[in-house]
């Protein structure tokens, strides 16, 4: 009983898998093959069908068994016009052309090797004539621009390519390395050194701004015709790719698109070579664009004058230090005169938002971010930046200099005295009256780290001028020296912060500090000379 059942399942298994096999794959097809022939074959509904798919196996088997081409499944091999007419001369018909159900004709196909190695070797001596010279011409145009050289080989590489020929054409040089390896040799020569510079680097931009690019070689030469591609890119935005050409000097131009998605933000320009688009079929090209790029980071912001917001203060001689109805005055801030010439101060500090704005624009390095600029209750964009040294307080100063073109700078003690009295004989910028009720200053218990600049508004002064005293310590340029004693390399900060209790927020109260630290409670505010307006 049980050698019955076992058979008819053995049996029925055989011819499950035979029918499997009949539509597998080409393969399937059994052919007594002659070691001297390559051979072809596949089955399809129709005959015309099953013939047009055997003769491009037979093809493929050809010029895979001979190393002629580049390694490629069967899938992706593209039989071109080249290749057929290369097959064209040998009139070849099915060897064998079977039907086998009405859904299924079998078909075969075959070449002797002989006759395909004669009629090669009178092909390849053609092309390594015929593609050889090409070569050579592409060679001899020197006096033609990189890019129209880079288009000529391109497009015999295409040719190579297109030939089934690829790894047996080697031009003049009978022995030598394949053609196309020494065509992108020679490409690789003429790309090498090549760099993109933009004017400028960075900076802030607007939509519609100008950047200007320029190609060289490694000479420093302009390339003349050179074909581009430029991207701008932002956070969670991009607009691109957009092709340019540069010009007979090696010059093109990026224009900022007028786009809100890349507006009040860092944008990056991706510039990068397109010689793909001089030969979209040559996938080589795409290798070379590759090593041909570089990315220059910008600020879409604009900066205004800076004078709408600062305060202008007369020149001339003023009382600084302590005023005599200051009871807690110390003998460092005895009362002196001070002359000056007449300035703008900037009525609030400067914000992390506008500081971010520097940095993005100038591409800073993450070093060059200020000390506490990860910590949450420090960096809100309206909270005056802190942790930054007073060289990178005049940095921030010098650029915003050339961003705004008028000459800005840190304030000396003496003028930040003058200005946070506003032509007043008082103890802070408001009078005399102590901050206790929290609304004319952040200090300690008044609130635990800074506050919005210019959110006390009782406490800005007779010029309008907010946070001159609290909130944050003030960079002044100032050494030591008379009646303060102490380290020369040190400078004053003024102000008071919210780590001080009201007493220190007085005008004339003088501190030291290291200009070389980032310290969490000094910010600053900058100044321009008047006749700089």
């Amino acid at each position: 009983m049980f050698k019955r059942k076992l058979f008819p399942a053995l049996a029925a298994l055989a011819l499950g898998c035979a029918l499997l096999a009949s539509c597998a794959s080409t393969a399937d097809i059994l052919v007594n093959k002659d070691p001297g022939s390559f051979y072809g074959s596949a089955f399809a509904a129709t005959q015309a069908a099953a013939e047009e798919k055997a003769y491009a196996d037979l093809i493929y088997n050809v010029l895979t068994e001979t190393s002629s081409m580049r390694p490629v499944k069967q899938a992706s091999f593209v039989l071109t016009p080249e290749i057929k007419e290369a097959f064209a001369g040998f009139k070849l018909k099915p060897e064998r052309a079977e039907k086998k159900s009405e859904t299924r004709f079998d078909v075969v196909y075959s070449l002797s090797r002989e006759q395909w190695a004669k009629a090669e070797a009178l092909r390849l001596e053609r092309l390594n004539k015929e593609l050889g010279a090409a070569f050579a011409a592409v060679k001899a145009g020197a006096s033609k621009s990189a890019a129209a050289r880079i288009k000529e080989a391109a497009a015999l590489l295409v040719a190579i390519e297109r030939s089934g020929a690829l790894n047996k054409i080697v031009g003049a040089e009978s022995g030598g390395p394949i053609l196309n390896d020494r065509v992108e040799d020679y490409c690789r020569g003429l790309v090498e050194g090549i760099s993109i510079a933009a004017e400028p680097a960075s900076g802030l931009v607007k939509a519609g701004a100008a950047i200007g690019l320029s190609v060289v070689d490694k000479g420093g030469k302009g390339l003349p015709s050179f074909p581009l591609s430029l991207t701008w890119k932002a956070e969670g935005a991009a607009k691109g790719p957009i092709a340019a050409v540069a010009d007979a000097k090696g010059k093109a131009s990026a224009l900022l698109p007028d786009d809100p998605a890349l507006a009040d933000k860092k944008v990056i320009l991706a510039v990068a070579a397109d010689l793909a688009s001089l030969q979209g079929d040559c996938p080589f090209l795409r290798k070379l664009d590759q090593g041909i790029a570089a990315e220059f980071a910008y600020r879409n912001s604009a900066v205004g004058s800076g004078l709408d917001k600062a305060v202008k203060v007369p020149g001339g001689s003023y009382a600084v230090g302590a005023v005599k109805q200051d009871k807690r005055a110390g003998s460092i801030e005895k009362p002196r005169k001070a002359t000056v010439a007449a300035f703008y101060i900037d009525a609030n500090l400067v914000t992390n938002a506008e500081y971010k704005t520097y940095l993005e624009a100038v591409n800073a390095s993450e070093l060059e971010y200020p000390d506490y600029w990860e910590n949450a209750d420090l960096n809100k964009p309206d909270q005056p930046v802190v942790g930054v040294s007073l060289a990178e307080a005049e940095k921030y100063a010098a650029w915003l200099s050339s961003a705004q073109g008028v000459k800005k700078r840190l304030p000396t003690e003496d003028e930040f005295e003058i200005a946070a009295r506003g032509g007043r004989e008082v103890v802070y910028p408001w009078g005399d009256e102590l901050p206790s009720d929290g609304a004319r200053a952040t200090f300690k218990g008044s609130a635990p780290f800074t506050t919005a600049v210019g959110s006390r508004a009782n406490g800005k002064n007779a010029l309008g001028l907010a946070d001159m005293a609290g909130n944050v310590w003030e960079w002044t340029t100032t050494a030591p020296a008379g009646s303060m004693s102490g380290n020369p390399e040190h400078r004053i900060v003024k102000g008071g912060s919210y780590l001080d209790g009201q007493y220190e927020l007085r005008i004339s109260n003088r501190v030291l500090r290291d200009p070389g630290e980032r310290y969490p409670d000094v910010g600053f505010r900058l100044v321009s000379e008047a006749g700089n307006e």
